[in-house]
């Protein structure tokens, strides 16, 4: 019923795939981009000091289906961001990943807008300072830009995030 009533009205659905990683469908094409603002809680940020570490870290988060993003490796450093409030036994992982060149960041949020790309970033980073909000990362990946931040910003950046990029849609 709800995906017949986007249809009459022209409502653009973006459905997420939970069997698929990555993978979204548009059911229903609209004529301007819709937007929405999503602020995720149990976040946390992976960073690993050699190309071992973090070919551990990936392969433990695999075997325990931790929801992995962002994953990079500059230089000699990786570093990647997880869902861990997706993760049915964070502290039984949390525990696999103990090693001395291996450093986990708890207590961490993601703010994300689905609608604006990677053009928008510079006015997604200036929204989050303007209230005092400095991201640990910030990312673009097709229609949808996200940051990370202290938890306890969130709620902040969520409403921030969303006069600007929904209310107003002025950009």
């Amino acid at each position: 019923a709800a995906v017949e009533f986007a249809k009459a009205r022209g409502i653009a659905i973006h459905a997420r795939s939970t069997f698929v990683p990555g993978r979204e469908t548009v059911v229903v094409a609209s004529a301007q981009a819709s937007r929405s603002v999503v602020g995720q809680t149990g976040v946390c940020r992976l960073i690993a000091e050699s190309p071992d570490a973090l070919a551990f870290a990936t392969a433990t988060l695999a075997v325990a289906a931790v929801p992995m993003r962002d994953v990079a490796l500059n230089g000699t450093r990786g570093s990647m961001t997880l869902s861990t409030g997706l993760t049915p036994d964070w502290l039984a992982v949390r525990d696999a990943l103990t090693r001395d060149d291996i450093s986990l960041v708890e207590n961490l949020a993601a703010a994300s807008v689905v609608g604006i790309d990677a053009s928008h970033l510079g006015e997604f980073l200036r929204v989050a300072r303007e209230i005092g909000v400095e991201p640990l990362s910030i990312s673009a990946c097709g229609p949808r830009s996200w940051m990370v931040v202290e938890g306890t910003r969130l709620d902040d950046l969520v409403r921030a995030l969303h006069t600007h990029f929904v209310a107003n849609q002025t950009v």
